[in-house]
């Protein structure tokens, strides 16, 4: 009998939820992905997290290689684990998000797994891979929550 609780591999990923408050109010930073079985969906900008590194350096690398080393807050927000979130195989995802304090330039270069990179209004995203709108629309609820806590705090 086959023991169902040892998976053959699991990869532990870092996505990053980048936001800023852009010309259609708040704004996330997608990139467009070139390869199967997700080419041409929109995702947020992510990785692997590598063997002598941490998720916060993890995080912290995929930002960098996105919008530089501009001023930023970068929290861990939730992790991801559905059994069925990526068709390739089982992945756990970090997600983290990264407040601009202004939208800037994007520093990234396109890798053999981008097509585009670009900000899109977080009401109006494009048709996107993985459980990553699900990841965003997380984002958003847990970012309204600090703000509602930061104007409870300040009165």
């Amino acid at each position: 009998m086959k023991n169902t609780m040892i998976p053959d591999k699991i990869v532990v990923a870092v996505d990053t939820i980048i936001l800023t408050i852009g010309q259609s109010g708040l704004e996330v930073l997608l990139v467009l992905l070139k390869n199967k079985p997700y080419e041409k969906l929109w995702a947020l900008p992510g990785s692997v997290v590598g063997v002598s590194e941490s998720l916060d350096e993890a995080a912290l690398r995929v930002v960098k290689n996105r919008v530089g080393e501009g001023k930023l807050h970068l929290e861990q927000m939730y992790c991801f684990g559905e059994i069925d979130r990526d068709i390739r195989g089982r992945s756990v995802s970090v997600a983290y998000f990264a407040l601009l304090s202004g939208r800037g330039k994007i520093v990234s270069k396109l890798s053999d797994n981008y097509l585009d990179i670009n900000w899109f209004s977080v009401n109006n995203l494009p048709p996107m891979a993985f459980d990553h709108k699900n990841i965003i629309k997380v984002a958003r609820e847990k970012l309204a929550y600090k703000l509602d806590e930061v104007k409870i705090i300040k009165t």
